[in-house]
């Protein structure tokens, strides 16, 4: 075994171990919320055996009898066959997901590092390159944030998506980065494989191909429009895939449209406007984890113009222009643009016009990611250039600072997941850190009659 080697598979077992102590207070956490009809109340994942009738019935929605998600449905019905509602091993096996994407992060952080030394002549050497990966997959795996993939049981439709989603993407950068045809042609076959099964997952998977456009351009380096007919498939790819993917587990996308925003009390105009002060919320709480704003629950009304309140202009110019920075600045400042633009690629499903709930945190489980691997490779950035300069004070400074990051986050994400042990004492922060909404106040009232 390679010292290489050996470093890669020493980080894996130092990811598992900081997240299962982080989420070892989660075991014996309650049911909350959607986990009722998606899994308690659900009578299609309740089988009795693994007879592919049991099977076939576990992969509907219990709401409208379609097909809805299946491979996430299946996954509950397997927990529920070995366990019944015992929370814990459904809390066991999303731990488990969580430790297996971190594992793949790291490694699309490792090639993309790789990828941006080689194109960009970068002094990056492999222990940096190592170090760099690791910190910004303990970054974004014990974030608080990410509690609400991870504890939250029904929400393993995302973590599970992701989990799919980066493998997928780390077999396409296998598939780019070889040069023997029949390794290409597995690396390619198994990123189609599991960018399905992400989608089979949840539908917001749909977004790799897009994803991958700006990857080409930011570290391959690549013109797309001198490339039209990559250009092509991947835009065909996307299209197609998400047009059958909608209609396949929602039906009519006009007809659904209209359904939902039926229920709510906000148009899709105000939606639209009102999203981008929710991902200004999101950015703040992906670089600064307060407590006091990580809820369950939120009181964030729709703007009812771009002027009412009239923090919605700004909030709007503000994420426009870190949309259009993302887009075009892709080749002359590849890791922050594409992390930009990862980010605003993977919330086009959840945080633009199709009418769901305004805020929900488990949103930013997969579109955060690269934004820790930006400030991983520019805090080691700053150390090395410390070390490079004899400052032994200013480069303690630093390494204490990334501790105190990694020691606190991992502290945040266990109190957090205190919060959710069960639904009292999660209704009550809800209630505390969102007093406006009324849910929180009618599921409290609930539990306690």
């Amino acid at each position: 075994m390679t010292p290489d080697l050996y470093r890669r598979i020493f980080h894996f077992f130092l990811l598992a171990i900081i997240i299962s102590i982080s989420y070892s207070g989660s075991l014996d956490n309650s049911w909350h919320f959607d986990d009722s009809h998606n899994i308690v109340k659900n009578k299609n994942i309740h089988i009795e055996n693994l007879s592919w009738e049991q099977i076939a019935k576990s992969l509907y929605s219990p709401v409208d009898g379609r097909i809805h998600r299946p491979l996430s449905r299946f996954s509950f019905a397997l927990n529920y066959f070995f366990s019944g509602l015992d929370t814990t091993s459904y809390h066991v096996v999303n731990i488990l997901i969580h430790i297996v994407s971190s594992i793949f992060v790291y490694l699309v952080f490792f090639l993309t590092l790789q990828l941006y030394r080689e194109r960009r002549m970068s002094p990056l050497i492999d222990y940096n390159i190592e170090d760099i990966a690791f910190l910004g997959a303990i970054f974004w795996a014990i974030h608080p944030i990410q509690t609400q993939a991870v504890t939250y049981i029904v929400q393993r439709m995302a973590s599970m998506a992701a989990m799919f989603y980066i493998i997928a993407m780390y077999c396409y950068l296998m598939f780019r980065n070889h040069s023997h045809k029949v390794k290409r042609g597995i690396f390619l076959f198994l990123a189609l494989f599991f960018w399905i099964a992400g989608v089979g997952t949840k539908e917001n998977a749909v977004m790799l191909p897009l994803v991958l456009l700006g990857y080409e351009i930011a570290f391959f380096r690549i013109a797309l429009f001198k490339n039209k007919k990559y250009l092509i498939i991947m835009l065909l790819l996307f299209i197609g895939i998400s047009i059958s993917t909608f209609i396949f587990m929602r039906g009519d996308i006009f007809n659904y449209i209209d359904n939902i925003y039926s229920v709510r009390s906000y148009t899709m105009w105000q939606r639209l406007i009102t999203e981008p002060i929710i991902l200004v919320r999101y950015l703040f709480l992906l670089i600064c984890p307060l407590a006091d704003f990580l809820t369950l629950e939120s009181d964030i009304i729709a703007s009812s113009s771009l002027v009412s309140p009239i923090y919605t202009i700004f909030a709007n110019i503000f994420i426009l222009s870190l949309t259009l920075f993302s887009v075009f600045y892709l080749k002359k400042y590849p890791i922050l643009a594409f992390s930009l633009y990862f980010y605003f690629i993977n919330h086009l499903v959840e945080s633009s016009f199709i009418g769901l709930e305004l805020y929900f945190e488990h949103r930013n489980y997969l579109s955060s990611i690269f934004i820790y691997f930006t400030i991983a490779y520019y805090l080691i950035y700053i150390i090395n250039f410390y070390i490079k300069n004899y400052n032994k004070f200013m480069c303690t400074v630093f390494v204490i600072f990334v501790v105190a990051i990694v020691v606190s986050q991992g502290n945040g994400t266990y109190l957090r997941n205190e919060t959710w042990r069960d639904e009292i004492s999660l209704n009550i922060d809800n209630i505390n850190k969102s007093p406006l909404s009324i849910r929180g106040y009618n599921n409290l009232a609930a539990e306690y009659i």
